[in-house]
């Protein structure tokens, strides 16, 4: 935070302004600075060159969590007018900060891919009304998988771990966001029928295995994180589908003996005379 402040600080902004960005940073701090710097280290990167490029993945976290706040109208932090040139300003610091790091030409131009992905996911997501699987695959990869893909981009840019940034930030994304899912009731996931949910949880569960396999510290952490979670979930979900599989061939039975016409009852026969 100390290195994203001094970042702001450089470029002299009107106190209003000035005011109202650190307003933004803080609603969205610490944010994933702590992973962030987990993967730097991971990779090689001296403490100063980690912190350069953790703190240039917050503005832009915070750009991206403004937006969703105004999305979901939990802004209440900002003046409503100002808002969205707040979100312009964060986006417009990210980009000088990125420029500063002096990454491969390549990478900034996967960043930006990654971020537009994001973003057309956030698009998606506040427009469906109703959930599947395949929509909810679609808009976690985007809204979690590509952002977290443009933050280890930068974090992993010229370093040994850069292949395995698309690897490891589609099955965070996967498996995180579905946890923060299941966590607070989200109606995302739990409005699925159940056989979606468990396909869901299924998918997320492989994600877990394998980042539990990439050799990486940071994502071996983030499995044993999210693990109990989807597994909990996973079981409860299954427990369900068995019970009510189970208890299909009984209530068919039932269903067929309700069918099966009841003969009728003779009246009473008068006694002959």
């Amino acid at each position: 935070m100390r290195r994203t402040f001094g970042r702001l600080a450089a470029h002299q902004l009107d106190r209003e302004a000035d005011r109202l960005v650190v307003e933004a940073l803080m609603a969205a701090a610490p944010g994933p600075c702590g992973l962030l710097m987990k993967a730097g280290h991971d990779a090689g990167l001296d403490h100063v060159d980690a912190v350069d490029r953790a703190s240039t993945c917050f503005l832009a976290f915070s750009a991206f969590n403004l937006s969703d706040d105004l999305s979901d109208g939990d802004c209440t932090y900002l003046p409503p007018a100002q808002a969205p040139t707040v979100v312009l300003m964060l986006e417009s610091l990210f980009t000088s900060a990125l420029c500063e790091l002096r990454l491969p030409s390549e990478a900034h131009a996967k960043v930006m891919r990654d971020r537009l992905a994001a973003e057309e996911a956030q698009v998606l997501e506040v427009t469906t009304s109703s959930w599947t699987a395949a929509r909810l695959r679609h808009v976690t990869q985007g809204i979690a998988g590509r952002q977290w893909a443009a933050y280890l981009r930068i974090m992993w840019a010229g370093t040994p771990l850069d292949h395995l940034v698309t690897r490891v930030a589609l099955e965070f994304g996967r498996v995180g966001l579905l946890a923060d899912d299941i966590r607070s009731d989200d109606p995302r996931f739990f409005t699925l029928s159940a056989l979606d949910r468990r396909s869901v949880l299924e998918e997320a569960l492989d994600g877990v295995r394998t980042l539990e396999s990439v050799g990486v510290p940071v994502a071996q952490a983030i499995a044993a994180e999210f693990l109990p979670t989807i597994a909990e979930e996973l079981a409860k979900v299954s427990a369900s589908l068995d019970a009510d599989t189970s208890d299909a061939p009984r209530a068919a039975r039932r269903a067929s003996i309700a069918l099966v016409p009841t003969p009728p009852t003779e009246s009473p026969r008068e006694p002959s005379t």
